[in-house]
């Protein structure tokens, strides 16, 4: 059974409000499957939007009418776009935002909408219910929960919020791993494993693991500071 593609996908725009003729200057697709990246298999398009930006949106993102001027035009990429999120998970941080541009976007085009190609699978709102008690969950926010390296991120960026996410994401999803690695042939080093685990211990064993527990034993009793200090343990 083939895994499914997962996209992380993150926009920026000329403005807030999709429903006010604001418009997508940028959109960038990662696509990884297993967790890994899908051998270079993305999306990373800026597009002209023929309209004005507000100057708080270009504070945000740093992108200007002059570096878009020869870059195409939405309609030109929604296709291309559209066939690349096709049957995908797409991961978007607060997706009700990207979502309404993107469909809006495409409906000029005549396209269909997300929903009807792809499924959406909001992070901000997964991150809720899985790290509870956050006062924010930005993505700087979950980057510093999760120890993610964002010390590049200076200004909104399309492609490298789209590379923090897909980190922040595999960091919140850690406990799937093993359900979604099934599909892979074992390695020996994973049948040696369960060969160990799913026998009673031996003598040598158990010998072994008494020795340990005298040792943090005595470790404890020697710390001053009420400390226990952990052994080296050496085969």
């Amino acid at each position: 059974m083939s895994a499914i593609k997962q996209i992380f996908l993150d926009t920026e725009t000329t403005g807030l409000e999709a429903e006010r003729g604001h418009r997508i200057i940028e959109v960038v697709g990662l696509a990884y499957c297993d967790r890994r990246p899908a051998g270079g298999e993305n999306f990373h398009q800026f597009c002209n939007p023929r309209r004005a930006i507000d100057a708080d949106a270009q504070k945000v993102h740093g992108i200007d009418a002059e570096f878009l001027a020869d870059k195409p035009e939405f309609s030109e990429i929604a296709a291309p776009l559209q066939e690349f999120l096709r049957g995908a998970e797409v991961i978007i941080h607060n997706a009700a935002f990207d979502r309404a541009f993107l469909n809006a976007e495409f409906a000029r085009c005549k396209l269909p909408k997300m929903e009807e190609f792809c499924k959406i699978v909001c992070s901000l709102e997964m991150s809720r219910i899985k790290v509870p008690g956050l006062r924010h969950y930005r993505l700087e926010d979950l980057c510093k929960h999760f120890g993610v390296d964002d010390s590049a991120r200076t200004t909104h960026n399309a492609l490298l919020d789209a590379k923090l996410l897909a980190q922040v994401y595999f960091a919140m999803t850690r406990e799937q791993m093993p359900m979604q690695m099934e599909s892979r042939a074992p390695r020996r080093s994973d049948i040696q494993a369960a060969a160990i685990l799913s026998r009673a211990p031996n003598a040598e064993e158990l010998a072994a693991h008494e020795s340990f527990l005298n040792a943090m034993e005595e470790a404890a009793k020697k710390d001053k500071d009420g400390k226990i200090a952990m052994p080296i343990w050496r085969e």
